[in-house]
Parts: structure tokens; sequence; C-alpha cells
């Protein structure tokens, strides 16, 4: 009898031996004999860890201490990129929680709310505006230039003459040129160095009787077929 439990008493050993750990107990079991799981990786040796031994997120935002990037950001409930930051997709510097204007071009100034600046307020940003210092109020197209519907060089806003035809020269308030100042335009002034003072007509010439050769009085003229008098 002796002899055959010898026998068996290495079987036993071997049997114990190959057991699981969770079946033989490893001092760590929970209620009801299951191991309880971890809340974490072991924290590495030096680093702050919280009551859970887990390593420290101060701003619980996901991300350690250690490799947070942003500490203090983003605010709670806004999620952070793995760098324990704020996304900002458009890389504008304002996070894509607070930007107004999230698809702003690569590179371009923008203002607080992630828009592009508008130095002078005409509706055109910066970056597109040609004509960057329009006075406060007036109407612009497209590439921020106020608006000059005759071409002529000068915006409607300080045009006393909307409608010049194309390719005349202007003065300053968008009229034509009146080189001799008798009230007729350039384009138009048959005799364009009348003397200052002449009484001119529609065609820039001076009026008869008013001391221009060309504007004689045509009472002075001989009739047609008259004899010219003579001279005594």
């Amino acid at each position: 009898m002796k002899t055959g439990f010898f026998r068996i008493l290495p079987l036993l050993f071997l049997a114990l031996w190959s057991l699981p750990a969770s079946a033989a107990g490893d001092g760590d079991s929970g209620p009801g004999g299951a191991d309880a799981e971890a809340p974490c990786r072991q924290a590495p040796a030096g680093l702050r860890t919280d009551g859970a031994g887990c390593e420290l997120d101060s701003d619980h935002d996901g991300v350690p201490d250690s490799v947070d990037q942003c500490p203090g950001v983003p605010p709670v409930g806004v999620p952070a990129d793995a760098r324990g930051c704020e996304p900002d997709a458009d890389q504008d510097r304002i996070p894509d929680h607070a930007d107004r204007c999230p698809e702003t071009p690569v590179g371009v100034r923008v203002d607080g709310q992630g828009c592009e600046v508008d130095s002078d307020h005409d509706g055109t940003p910066d970056s597109q505006d040609h004509c960057p210092g329009t006075p406060a109020g007036r109407t612009v197209g497209a590439q921020g230039c106020e608006l000059d519907i005759d071409s002529d060089g000068v915006a409607d806003a300080l045009d006393e003459c909307l409608n010049t035809g194309p390719g005349l020269r202007v003065s300053g308030n968008g009229c034509e040129l009146d080189g001799d100042g008798d009230g007729v335009a350039d384009s138009a002034d048959e005799c364009p160095n009348t003397a200052a003072g002449v009484a001119v007509g529609t065609r820039g010439c001076a009026l008869p009787g008013d001391g221009e050769p060309e504007a004689r009085d045509a009472r002075s003229d001989p009739e047609p077929g008259a004899a010219a008098p003579v001279s005594r």
C-alpha cells in the first residue's frame, strides 16, 4: 500500500506545478478570486503618479504630463491631439474650437478669431487686396479697389464726370482735360489755344466779334460776287 502511495506522489507534484497562476492564486486577486485589472501601465520611475499609480495628467486631456507639449490646455471637454494640444487644422495658431474661419490659407495673417486680416475694413482680406488703403465707407470691387465705372482712373466717389468716354485724358476730378480753360474739353475743342477770357462757342472757338481772327464778324466781309473796296 505504502509503495503505491510513493509511486503516485511525484505525479501529484507535477500536476500542481502545471496549474495556471489564476487557479493557484497570486495574492492580487480581487473579490470572488479574480485578479483586479490594472488601470494603467506602470509609470516609469521618477514620474509623478496619481492615486491609482498612473502617470499624472494634470489637465485631464488624456496625455500624460511627461509628453504633454501644451500643459493646461485644452479647456475641459475640448479634445486634444497626440501632443496634448488643441487641434488647429489650418495651422493659423487659433484652435479649431475657437476658429471662425477654419480653412484659412497657410501663411496669411489672421485676427483673434482665425480670419484673415482686413486692415482697411473694405471686406477684402489683405492677401487679396490690391488697394489696401481704401478710405472707410467706399464701395470696392473683388480686388479691394474702389469702383470706377468709366475706367478713367478716378474712383467713382471722386469722379465728377462718371461717363467719360474711353481713352480720354481726364483731370483729378474725372472730367476731360481742357487745356485752354475755355470750358470745352480738349477732345471736342477745334481751337485748343484760345486766349484766356475769350468767349467761345461749342467747338471751342471764339465767338464772332470777340477778337479772334477765325471769328471775324461776317458782316465785314464783302457779299459774294461783290467787288472788294478800293483803298485810296
